[in-house]
């Protein structure tokens, strides 16, 4: 018997290269998808808002509207 033939025959792996999805961003990571300025956006918003918002709830600043405060925050909980 030679000695090829004692050892197991090896296979030959075949390569699987992915296609990207997704081309690659050069730029700031902040702007490397859609959805990303708006979480930075949002959460400032969210601070400011309170901080407006607290002001009117408690009546120290008085806005022209049909709307309580309180029917301001209910709309804003539902609908915000």
């Amino acid at each position: 018997m030679s000695a090829a033939a004692s050892q197991p025959a090896t296979s030959e792996a075949k390569v699987i290269v992915a296609t990207p999805r997704l081309r690659p961003c050069g730029g700031a990571a902040l702007l490397s998808y859609g959805f990303r300025p708006f979480f930075p956006v949002g959460s400032i918003y969210a601070g400011v808002a309170v901080l407006l918002w607290l002001p009117m709830f408690y009546g120290q600043v008085a806005i022209s509207t049909a709307f309580t405060p309180w029917d301001w925050h209910v709309h804003e909980m539902l609908f915000g």
